[in-house]
């Protein structure tokens, strides 16, 4: 045994490799199964004590003066079934995954679970969610509809999560084919009216964004991308039949097709 203030020795780490195993295991069978998690797809039999490490709020259900505890079972009727099933596979796994045949993005879905982590009190599967929704954030134009189902659960809930909806933002502006552009995508346009802090914070952060941008040339112009809606700086006058690749799709235009495009001086 290590020695106070010691890490244990690799031999002893390596031997909790089957007791965590094992903990994943214990979810696959009803076996010193103590409790229950019921759901509108069913009853799952879990333990005590693992609920109890994760989340004080399941540590009042398992062990308090509520009917809960009496009747050894919790009732998340209320509560999307997927997301119930994926935090129970957190709980014992650590992870989860995106389930098959849930009709929400993949991205909305993980920002499900970053809600339902933070009603349970469950740190560690809110910052998996968090981290899950950034890797998976829509970035093309055929996913616009998907990146404003996304925006539009994170806001509903941004007392919650405020970290998320401040990421989503700045996600918008970078990424001009879902988010911010010359022409505001009509998806994103409707929950920008259903939010007005949405609309209020994509301000805010352009005209940050405005203040912060160095002063260039006078007669340097931006270009709106056809294809991708983003904004392209040329330093030069373009010349007709020479190409120019967009700077952030790199679709290649020629200087003539660029200048039918919108333009404006940057300041």
């Amino acid at each position: 045994m290590a020695a106070d203030g010691e890490l244990p020795t690799t031999t002893c780490l390596e031997g909790a490799i089957p007791v965590l195993s094992g903990l994943a295991a214990c979810l696959r069978t009803t076996e010193l199964s103590d409790f229950a998690i019921e759901s509108s797809a069913g009853t799952i039999a879990v333990h005590r004590i693992i609920l109890s490490l994760h989340s004080k709020v399941l540590r009042k259900a398992c062990n308090g003066d509520f009917r809960e505890t009496s009747e050894a079972f919790i009732d998340l009727h209320h509560e999307n079934p997927a997301c119930v099933q994926a935090m129970v596979e957190f709980l014992y796994h650590f992870d989860y995954d995106f389930p098959e045949g849930e009709p929400t993005s993949v991205s909305a879905f993980h920002v499900q679970m970053a809600v339902i982590a933070d009603k349970y009190d469950i740190a560690a599967l809110k910052d998996a969610a968090f981290i899950k929704c950034r890797a998976s954030l829509p970035s093309t134009a055929n996913q616009a509809d998907a990146f404003a189902e996304t925006i539009d659960l994170a806001y509903e809930n941004i007392v919650a999560l405020p970290d998320l909806c401040k990421h989503l933002v700045a996600f918008a502006l970078d990424n001009p084919a879902v988010g911010v552009s010359a022409e505001f995508h009509p998806s994103l346009k409707k929950v920008m009216q259903k939010h007005p802090d949405l609309a209020m914070n994509i301000a805010e952060a352009m005209h940050i964004r405005l203040m912060e941008k160095p002063k260039l040339d006078p007669d340097v112009k931006a270009y709106v991308c056809p294809d991708c809606a983003g904004t392209s700086i040329f330093r030069t006058d373009l010349v007709h039949a020479r190409i120019y690749p967009c700077k952030n799709c790199s679709f290649d235009y020629y200087g003539h097709q660029w200048r039918k495009t919108k333009f404006k001086f940057v300041d």
